[in-house]
This record gives C-alpha cells, sequence and structure tokens, in this order.
C-alpha cells in the first residue's frame, strides 16, 4: 500500500514542484522517553533529543522541500 501511495504521489509531486526535494520520512518519536533507553541512548532527556532531531532535519531539509511524514511522528507528553 505505501509503496503504491509513493509510486502514485512521487510523479505529481515532481512535476508540480520540480525545484524541491521530496522527502519521506518517519519515526522521529518525540517525546517518547523510554526510547532513549532502547535505541538513543547518547542523550539525557528528550528535550535534548527532541531538539537534536529538529537541528539534523533542519541541516537537511530547506523550507521549500516537501516532507511527508509516515508515522510514529510523537507520543503523548502528558
Amino acid at each position: 500500500m505505501l509503496i503504491s501511495f509513493c509510486q502514485d504521489i512521487y510523479p505529481m509531486l515532481c512535476k508540480k514542484f520540480p525545484n524541491r526535494k521530496i522527502y519521506l520520512i518517519s519515526d522521529h518519536h518525540f517525546y517518547h522517553d523510554k526510547i532513549i533507553k532502547y535505541s538513543r541512548n547518547l542523550f539525557s532527556n528528550v528535550l535534548q533529543m527532541n531538539q537534536y532531531i529538529i537541528d539534523s532535519h533542519n541541516e537537511i531539509v530547506n523550507e521549500d522541500d516537501i516532507v511527508i511524514f509516515l508515522g510514529d511522528f510523537c507520543f503523548n507528553n502528558g
């Protein structure tokens, strides 16, 4: 299903926005404090992890680029 979606939408986006890069991303896991223990143990807390993700994203993705988030964007913080 996802592959079909990507195959369908990618040509349309390229045609409509020929000068923009297109990114498919997932699993940011903002505010998921338990993930630090299991796979992101270089961070001491979620705020530090969140800021790192944001900074890394902004180093690569330009303001006019297209970003499609596929899932697991964040966990409830409350």
